[in-house]
């Protein structure tokens, strides 16, 4: 229900309270247009990715972490047996189990990942659409697709778009559950929550944010009861607690050490800055487009101008993001030796850390004005999310970018919720909205070109590395366990996967965790920049170009002092070699 004044149209509170959307857009032609907004998300966030990795040949290679996970996939494929290789601190499970014998093929395994990735989408959309109507929930779903590491993860055998879709249903059949007082909604929630629970314990946070929305909803927990609402919290915790019992008893589920050595307040504050930071700049379209700070309250003004100050000490004192994904030399350019090109220029970079601390202002405010207008559950996801991230750095794990993704649902909302409605059209209004769609539509280009960029150049980056690694084994100058040519190739063709401690003998310079995987002999060594280890002779120097098409660039394969290059006759892993990179 809204009232009439003028032209512009003002929400009923009522509906603002309960969670509903503000204002429904009406007419054939708005819904037209709406619907081609979630279509746009997919394009853009998937089907890109998914064009790019076959065209660069990434889509049938392993990437980062994703050689882990690949590996158990493929020996449940082929055994029916799960074996970890002490490269995950997650469930991990749920991710491959479903793909049975298919999970064999890596391009199937990153396939299904991209097909969860659209999953995820569209489950988002169903999610935000009660809260801000279609129009905007599809562009709230068409900002979460920009965000920078999406694409790429949503072509990698990485738990992040897994879990991300599992939340995503899960809140999807919550909302539903909630409203319609259903039980079978319910356990329908609780079961995709368990589900991704196996796959990332993140994604508890779905189903437990549900549950406790049902307890605080009078009418729901009245048609639902209250001991069938805390039978299903037990029962879900129950089955969570004896997955993680058994998951502590497979072979290799121990994790790497990403932890934070020495636990500091600098530390912590250093991540909690980084961390809004990388959500800020992930969101910001629609933090830009929704946003009128004029017409906040004076606690929201406060709070936005206390955050300005706090995202700008931060992006001056530490690195601005995250990182991982989000960085100048493209993602996890750290799991590779050498120095990769930057491929962001500098002006472009430091745009980037202006809109984000603009954003994260902004991002701020919006939060003390209107979370009250946001679902309760969605709420609460936002909250339990963000306390189980303070929980793993008080732990002193290592957060990565890509861990913030599930909490640009939420913050996407906080941004459109927009109590006033972005469909106001009276005079007063056509310039100042004129202005923040121009200037959301520049950060969105940007948000797009920066996602592409990054999906782009690491994947071609990736397909030349293993392309050089796999052309020295072919060519029979050594064995796939003696060539070292970053993480992915290193930790694919190991014996046994992670190691408890690093070999005493490992060869001086190369990638720092090979001597954890058994690759501590390495002959020869595929690196992103020239380097000058004694004893080592540079062999060639392949080409390739980073942003695909153009951008010429060069790796560095050295033969290193050590002697044995082959296994002694025995069979080496290696590996399913991607195609040929783009010349």
């Amino acid at each position: 229900m809204s009232v009439s004044v003028g032209r512009a149209r003002i929400p009923d509170p009522r509906a603002l309270r309960s969670g509903g959307s503000a204002t429904a857009p009406t007419g054939s032609s708005r819904s037209g247009s709406a619907a081609l907004l979630p279509a746009a998300a997919v394009l853009l966030g998937v089907v890109v990715a998914i064009v790019a990795a076959v065209a660069t040949g990434g889509i049938s290679i392993p990437h980062n972490d994703g050689w882990s996970y690949s590996r158990a996939a493929q020996v449940f494929a082929r055994t029916g047996h799960v074996r970890l290789f002490n490269w995950n601190k997650m469930g991990l499970v749920g991710m491959f189990i479903p793909l049975g014998p298919l999970g064999a093929s890596v391009t199937v395994q990153q396939c299904f990942v991209a097909a969860l990735a659209i999953v995820g989408l569209l489950a988002g959309y169903d999610v935000l659409r009660p809260m801000l109507g279609s129009r905007r929930a599809g562009l709230g779903t068409l900002v979460i697709a920009l965000w920078p590491s999406f694409g790429l993860l949503a072509t990698s055998f990485h738990t992040d778009i897994p879990a991300f879709a599992a939340i995503t249903l899960t809140l999807a059949f919550g909302r539903r559950a909630l409203d319609l007082c259903s039980p079978c909604r319910l356990y329908a929630a609780c079961l995709v929550g368990l589900w991704g629970a196996t796959i990332r314990e993140q994604a508890l946070a779905a189903p437990a944010a549900v549950l406790a929305a049902a307890l605080l909803r009078p009418e729901t927990r009245r048609a639902l009861g209250l001991t069938r609402i805390l039978a299903v919290g037990v029962a879900l915790m129950a089955g969570l607690g004896a997955f993680e019992l058994w998951r502590r008893g497979v072979p290799g589920g121990g994790a790497p050490p990403f932890a934070n050595s020495i636990l500091t307040t600098r530390l912590v504050t250093a991540q909690a800055g980084e961390a809004w930071l990388t959500i800020s700049l992930g969101v910001s379209p629609a933090v830009l487009l929704g946003s009128r700070p004029l017409r906040w309250s004076r606690p929201a003004r406060v709070a936005a101008l206390l955050a300005l100050c706090g995202c700008v000490a931060s992006a001056l004192a530490n690195p601005p993001f995250l990182g991982n994904y989000v960085d100048r030399t493209g993602a996890y350019a750290s799991a590779y030796l050498g120095s990769r090109p930057r491929i962001f220029p500098h002006l472009a970079w430091d745009l980037l850390i202006v809109l984000a601390c603009v954003s994260g202002a902004l991002l701020a405010g919006l939060a003390v004005e209107r979370v009250r207008g946001l679902r309760v559950e969605v709420s609460l996801f936002a909250l339990l999310t963000l306390l189980g991230s303070a929980m793993e750095v008080g732990q002193g794990t290592a957060l990565f970018d890509r861990y913030m993704l599930p909490l640009a649902l939420p913050a996407v909302a906080l941004a459109l919720l927009d109590p006033i409605g972005l469909e106001a059209i009276g005079l007063e209004a056509i310039r100042p909205r004129l202005v923040r769609v121009a200037v959301s539509a520049a950060a969105g280009a940007l948000m797009a070109g920066t996602a592409l960029l990054i999906t782009i150049s690491t994947l071609v980056f990736d397909s030349a590395v293993w392309n050089a690694a796999q052309h020295i084994v072919d060519r029979g100058s050594a064995s796939a366990g003696y060539v070292d040519a970053g993480l992915d190739w290193a930790g694919w063709h190991s014996t046994t996967g992670m190691g408890e401690s690093p070999a005493a003998d490992a060869e001086f310079g190369i990638y720092r965790r090979d001597a954890f995987l058994s690759n501590h002999q390495q002959c020869y060594v595929v690196a992103a920049s020239p380097q000058r280890d004694v004893g080592w002779t540079l062999v060639e120097t392949p080409r390739y170009r980073r942003y695909g098409l153009f951008g010429a660039a060069h790796l560095y394969v050295y033969r290193t002092a050590e002697t044995p290059c082959h296994d002694g006759g025995g069979p080496s892993r290696r590996g399913s070699a991607g195609p040929r990179p783009i010349q």
